[in-house]
């Protein structure tokens, strides 16, 4: 029963992500929703400029389906949606993004790198899933 609702979860919530595919890998999205958070983890342990050391880290995890909208580049530079402009303007930079790539900007990155990730989406509590 578990895996015959896991099938048709799949297919149901996967078949307009599967549609397409990603400009970056060629490949499809996967059937199930995607759910990511920005955490700020402290080694009190180890020093960087004279403070304990911060790592601010994304984790991703099985989410509950949602109609909510995928995240975008932009949401990883600060770990929320529509980070401010300063951080924009230090992302494009030439010794940041726009180092890469003559008129490469955030908007454009957007507009071209694919998520399905919901930022901030609901755990799956219904399946048990492995945490990698």
């Amino acid at each position: 029963m578990r895996l015959l609702r896991r099938a048709a979860a799949a297919m149901s919530a996967g078949v307009a992500r599967a549609l397409t595919t990603s400009r970056v890998t060629g490949l499809a999205p996967g059937p199930y929703a995607v759910g990511v958070r920005t955490i700020q983890l402290t080694d009190e342990s180890r020093q960087e400029d004279g403070a304990p050391r911060k790592l601010q880290t994304e984790v991703w995890y099985p989410a509950a389906q949602t109609d909510a909208k995928p995240s975008a580049f932009s949401d990883f530079l600060c770990g929320v949606a529509a980070p401010p402009k300063e951080i924009i303007q230090a992302a494009e930079k030439p010794d940041a993004i726009g180092g890469y790539a003559d008129g490469l900007t955030i908007d454009k990155i957007d507009a071209a790198w694919p998520c399905v990730a919901v930022r901030g989406a609901e755990i799956n509590k219904e399946e048990r899933w492995p945490v990698v």
